[in-house]
């Protein structure tokens, strides 16, 4: 049995509350809520939840509506925290740069 996840590398844009481009993150995507006592040391996560009127939403967790979990090294938490906790996601694509996935333990994941 294996007790190792892999993660796949996607960039996320970041719109603000007016749809403008913001910024892009690198991250690695879970389909699965991560554990955030089990984050490891230097990196953050942040997830998407379905929007309203087509566009996905940003924030440091989604409780209703879920659809991903994120790790990233990109500390956003300032910024989700100065648009009232939450962004627009304007896409999630693979990130051709860096296919390799990361590898870590089984145990990022509640039980």
């Amino acid at each position: 049995m294996d007790n190792t996840e892999k993660l796949y590398p996607v960039e996320i844009l970041l719109l603000d509350h007016e749809e403008h481009e913001i910024t892009t993150i690198h991250a690695y995507e879970s389909q699965l809520r991560i554990d955030m006592t089990q984050v490891p040391d230097g990196w953050h996560r942040c997830a998407i939840s379905d929007g309203e009127g087509g566009l996905d939403l940003i924030k440091h967790r989604a409780v209703a509506d879920h659809l991903n979990d994120y790790l990233t090294k990109d500390n956003i938490d300032e910024l989700l925290d100065e648009n009232d906790g939450w962004l627009y996601s304007g896409g999630v694509t693979t990130n051709k740069e860096r296919q390799t996935p990361i590898e870590l333990p089984a145990t990022i994941y509640p039980r």
